[in-house]
């Protein structure tokens, strides 16, 4: 199935009239611009479902090009020697030639009838060919993979999730740095008795040190955490 759109979103009150409010995300204070045009997008999208017995498959590709896209520019470069303002300066702008794009595959199959095994792959990538450069802040390549067991009010699933690395940063609004691809281990049981449900799970099995590329000042993500969970009247 193929998807064709066209989006149009007015500035927000942030964008159009902020003045000097920081942002902790890239360390920069933002001064609003009320000559901000609407953002306007041409949307495409090609959807493409395969289903089996036991498998079921979805593929979609989709690609946003944006003639007016909204982003802050800097206009003042960080000065770290400053004492009163070491972040950087930035005002709202509109954005020619610019692209978000990418790929999300779902699949499912049913190894029996009481086990299924999921998976799920997203990418995506954002430039602008009137800087040459790339956007901030997008999430790398991606993925999941989900063993699933049940049997009467039993449950079991476990997950491993894949973040690889992202080294396309964008050099020209923001100071990026590259981070690096990190493997986690979830594990959750759910057992259901007359009005109770009781989860109990483990996240981050192996405690292992992350970083999200989204993560503010590259802060950590949470460690090893075991939790258990009771639910009445379910």
């Amino acid at each position: 199935m193929l998807k064709l759109g066209h989006k149009r979103r007015s500035p927000n009150h942030r964008e159009l009239y902020s003045f000097y409010v920081y942002d902790p995300l890239d360390n920069s204070f933002y001064i609003g611009n009320p000559d901000l045009n609407t953002e306007n997008s041409l949307n495409t999208e090609l959807n493409l479902n395969l289903k089996m017995k036991s498998m079921a498959h979805n593929i979609t590709i989709f690609n946003d090009n944006y003639s007016s896209f909204i982003i802050g520019e800097q206009i003042i470069e960080p000065n770290p020697d400053s004492r009163l303002f070491s972040q950087a300066f930035r005002k709202f702008t509109n954005l020619n030639s610019t692209n978000i794009y990418g790929i999300e595959y779902q699949s499912t199959y049913s190894v029996f009838s009481k086990l299924t095994i999921d998976y799920t792959l997203r990418y995506t990538r954002a430039y602008s060919n009137a800087i040459n450069d790339n956007l901030p802040f997008i999430a790398p390549l991606s993925s999941t993979l989900s063993l699933n067991y049940s049997i009467k009010s039993l449950n079991l699933k476990f997950d491993w999730i894949y973040n690889g690395q992202q080294n396309h940063n964008s050099d020209y609004f923001y100071l990026e740095n590259k981070t690096e691809e990190f493997h986690l281990f979830n594990s959750r049981i759910d057992y259901s008795f007359w009005k109770i449900k009781v989860a109990f799970g483990i996240e981050n099995i192996l405690d292992v040190y992350y970083i999200e590329h989204t993560s503010i000042n590259d802060l950590p993500s949470l460690g090893r955490n075991v939790y258990l969970q009771f639910d009445f009247g379910v």
